[in-house]
């Protein structure tokens, strides 16, 4: 899928334990990625999921860029180890 690599490469997962504010800075000890994985929503092309499975307990946020509208970043999840987090095209 063209559209979902496209976005992963533009994509930078954020990580934090406290401050979930933009531009916040990343906590010292944030943890890996384990895995993730981008796919286009079947039902609705503006939607691309993405996944990710953490090595600890964390919140997680997708940043991603586009040369015409600019820099987004989605909303802080809930700290997991797994995540899903849906990106609005």
């Amino acid at each position: 899928m063209p559209i979902a690599a496209a976005l992963i490469a533009l994509a930078a997962l954020s990580f934090t334990c406290s401050d979930s504010s933009p531009g916040a800075p990343l906590a010292s000890s944030a943890p890996s990625v384990i895995s993730h994985e981008a796919r286009v929503d079947e039902d609705n092309g503006q939607i691309v999921f993405v996944s990710v499975v953490l090595s600890a307990p964390a919140r997680a946020a997708v940043e991603y860029e586009n040369e015409f509208a600019g820099k987004f970043r989605t909303a802080m999840t809930e700290t997991a180890v797994e995540h899903l987090i849906p990106v609005v095209r």
